[in-house]
């Protein structure tokens, strides 16, 4: 079986020019022109759906999970928005005759959404964009004019420790210092701010975030509607055990940030082969 060797296009026409006379006859003026299309550039004349299946093939799926990595800012919406700008500049160009935009939402904003990955929370991508055949609806084409690809929800980026939300580190705090699970050293603190300091450190352990997240630690006094912050070692005699209560932890600033109070317990670390 021989592939056949392609072979330019080719196009002729006449154009037919009639022009009324001042003695009410009309003047005709016939053109007849004949053009050639490069087999070369054969790639460059395909259909409108044609055209929408290459460039979805370009941005879904695998391909568009790559091309979301190469943003400059990693999980970062108007960084992963212009990487796909850039995309279907570039994969629009590759044919002739057509342009994309962005569809509108009902607010005339791009309809492009994206929800950023977290700790444990891979990022979603959905934009919509319009590929259009240029000049069709001036040559009054009311069919085949316009195509829509459709992208939701795709995940798009995986998770990661340095995209930790302050939700996420405040689970990872309340985890701290359970009753089945405390904070254990070779001694118990020996003091309040001691054991402050000993939770700072704990909290440090889980802090992920890149940059990490804001977090403090305070010891607060009794106050109307506030209970202060208590630090006890029990048994009295040979302390194995420390209950820090009420303690305020503020993680984050400004008017976003999470305050919450909670309690914390220690343990002396058993002997080995206790």
């Amino acid at each position: 079986n021989e592939t056949a060797a392609a072979a330019d296009g080719s196009l002729k026409f006449t154009l037919v020019l009639t022009k009324p006379q001042a003695d009410g006859s009309r003047s005709v003026e016939i053109t007849s022109a004949a053009a050639t299309i490069d087999a070369s550039k054969v790639e460059k004349y395909v259909s409108l759906a044609d055209v929408k299946t290459k460039i979805s093939a370009e941005v879904t799926g695998d391909k568009l999970k790559a091309l979301v990595a190469t943003a400059t800012t990693a999980n970062d919406a108007e960084a992963i928005k212009t990487v796909i700008n850039t995309k279907l500049d570039s994969e629009i160009a590759k044919y002739l005759g057509y342009s994309w935009a962005w569809a509108q939402k009902a607010d005339k904003t791009d309809d492009f959404t994206y929800t950023e990955a977290t700790q444990l929370g891979k990022g979603k991508l959905s934009f919509q964009i319009v590929l259009t055949l240029d000049g069709a609806q001036e040559a009054g084409l009311t069919t085949g004019v316009t195509e829509t690809i459709s992208v939701t929800d795709a995940e798009v980026v995986d998770p990661d420790d340095a995209y930790q939300t302050a939700e996420e580190l405040k689970a990872k705090i309340e985890a701290i210092g359970t009753t089945a699970a405390p904070i254990t050293a070779a001694t118990l603190p020996a003091s309040l701010d001691a054991a402050k300091t000993a939770l700072e450190a704990e909290i440090a352990k889980v802090n992920k975030a890149t940059p990490a997240i804001t977090v403090a630690v305070e010891n607060v006094d009794e106050a109307e509607g506030v209970t202060a912050t208590t630090y006890t070692k029990t048994p009295e005699t040979e302390p194995t055990k420390g209950e820090y209560k009420n303690v305020k932890i503020t993680i984050g600033t400004g008017e976003a940030a999470i305050v919450f109070s909670h309690d914390f317990n220690f343990a002396v670390t058993s002997a080995e082969g206790a």
